[in-house]
């Protein structure tokens, strides 16, 4: 469980600051991976 949480907090980190380097814009070059993501996240 440590490692999920650990992995989840890297996501949210890594994702936010990301989005709002975009200026607005948003990007999602792989559709698919984005998916996986969020369904992995809202675990």
């Amino acid at each position: 469980m440590e490692f999920k949480e650990i992995i989840k907090s890297s996501f949210v980190l890594v994702g936010f600051s990301a989005a709002g380097k975009w200026s607005g814009d948003i990007v999602h070059p792989i559709p698919e991976l984005w998916e996986k993501s969020y369904k992995f996240i809202s675990e």
